[in-house]
């Protein structure tokens, strides 16, 4: 292997598990990789992302719904303790299905103006009066009955290796967003530059723990 692709088993050891556990991984599409003669193998970047994600302790995952009024409590102006935050995070992975995707750059513009997705990340972050930076890639939030359709649109495939869209797929039983709302709240927008290691996601905490401070 080079230093940049890992073997299932460099893997394996890297995450503490089995190989056959990272098959799954693999095979579920949590874990991405590309096939290689007859091996997986799977980028550094990608199984450091999948580790910076994943919550390592017993009990039932939540699910989208409890994620989401766990998510609208924060929004309410709910304080957190720092060192439960990461934990937190990564608990709310599961506000959504999360695909790592490549849209051609002159079509992002389009990608964030359409009415069928809500933003997030930079986007909302900087909408709400955060002081971040834009960014050319886009995290979008869309219902499971459009993201086929939205894919299609935009020619978005799949992409682990340099993405720069970021969708973010919520069941339509679930959808957390009013009609008229095309933003993502700040907790949101935390959450999803937190997840990507996004350096801009300590400048949204700040806002967010100045605004809790005044409420």
């Amino acid at each position: 292997m080079t230093w940049d692709l890992l073997s299932v088993g460099e893997a394996a050891s890297q995450l503490h598990v089995s190989r056959r556990r990272v098959g799954d991984l693999i095979a579920r599409g949590v874990l991405p990789a590309d096939r290689v003669g007859n091996q997986w193998v799977i980028s550094s970047g990608s199984l450091r992302a999948f580790a910076h994600n994943q919550l390592r302790e017993a009990g039932r995952p939540l699910s989208q719904s409890s994620a989401w009024r766990l998510i609208r409590i924060l929004e309410d102006g709910r304080a957190v303790a720092p060192v439960a935050l990461d934990r937190q995070r990564r608990r709310l992975r599961a506000r959504a299905d999360h695909v790592e995707a490549y849209v051609h750059p002159g079509l992002v513009r389009r990608v964030r103006g359409d009415d069928r997705v809500v933003l997030g990340g930079r986007d909302a972050a900087q909408d709400l009066g955060a002081p971040v930076d834009p960014s050319d890639s886009v995290d979008i939030y869309v219902r499971s009955s459009w993201a086929a359709e939205l894919m299609e649109t935009y020619a978005v495939r799949g992409d682990s290796r340099a993405p720069n869209a970021h969708l973010h797929v919520v069941s339509d039983d679930v959808w957390p967003f009013a009609p008229s709302q095309h933003v993502v709240g700040m907790w949101t927008a935390w959450l999803d530059l937190a997840d990507a290691e996004d350096r801009s996601s300590a400048v949204v905490l700040d806002r967010i723990a100045r605004r809790v401070s005044r409420a």
